[in-house]
């Protein structure tokens, strides 16, 4: 009994022995990452051109403006650093300016240009080496594209970069810019706008005979003619004084015709 108890126990503790190590193996890649990761220090911030120390993560700008780009590093471990590769990548929104890529270091304070500017591309650009606590940092400009390429409203627009020395993990930057685009006026302004026609009347060139300018009268159409009233169904009586004579004679005959014929009857 008491050995089989033993061999249980050597089992169990063989066992979890083994689990130690096997934890241990994988857990040592994550730990030197980690290591890496937090022996460089970066970062990313914009911007407008033409001004000075304004750097911000968001900077509020207008279609068409110039932007101004710093993407920052820093070795913050304790052994030298070589081969550090800086990274940008531009969306559509934004179209980097060609010789614009500055890098400034302790050695180059002023800043120069690099050899090939491959600052967006995947390959990047070599800074150099740098010991403990060094730093450096790289430049570049920016257009934002017209205010046809972009959306009514807020555009949220974002440059991401990274930092990675050689045998140590990417460290990722970003930084952020909102462009407006008002589109109230597009909407409500004709894509043309028409010359209404002129209805002043032009001035005639002078009359050379009379020495004099004319000047047109504006005139007025004439309205309308309207329509005249129907004529009465019933008409007045012409009411002249020859009328008048006419009628007393024409009634003066009618009466003596009308007593003579009357006299007649009665005498027989």
């Amino acid at each position: 009994m008491k050995k089989q108890l033993s061999n249980a126990f050597n089992s169990l503790w063989g066992g979890l022995m083994t689990g130690m190590v096997i934890g241990a193996a994988a857990l040592v890649p994550t730990l030197v990452n980690a290591q890496a990761e937090s022996t460089v220090k970066a970062s990313a911030q914009s911007e407008l051109k033409g001004q000075s120390n304004k750097w911000a993560d968001n900077t509020a700008a207008k279609p068409g403006d110039s932007l101004k780009y710093i993407i920052n590093y820093q070795n913050v471990g304790s052994a030298s650093q070589e081969s550090v590769v800086i990274r940008a990548a531009l969306p559509k929104e934004l179209a980097i300016v060609p010789g614009t890529t500055m890098v400034y270091n302790e050695s180059n304070k002023s800043g120069a240009k690099p050899d090939t500017d491959t600052l967006t591309s995947e390959q990047g650009i070599a800074i150099g080496k740098y010991g403990p606590g060094a730093n450096a940092y790289v430049t570049f400009e920016a257009t934002v594209a017209a205010a046809d390429k972009l959306a009514c409203g807020d555009n949220q627009i974002k440059m991401t970069g990274s930092v990675q020395p050689k045998d140590v993990a990417k460290t990722d930057v970003s930084a952020g810019v909102t462009v407006k685009r008002d589109c109230s006026a597009a909407a409500t302004t004709p894509s043309t706008t028409q010359k209404p026609k002129s209805t002043t009347p032009t001035t005639p060139a002078s009359d050379p005979s009379k020495g004099t300018t004319t000047t047109p009268q504006a005139t007025t159409p004439a309205p309308a003619a309207t329509p005249a009233a129907p004529a009465s169904n019933t008409a007045l009586p012409n009411t002249g004084a020859g009328d008048v004579v006419a009628i007393f004679a024409v009634a003066a005959i009618a009466g003596f015709f009308g007593h003579k014929l009357l006299m007649r009857r009665f005498a027989n």
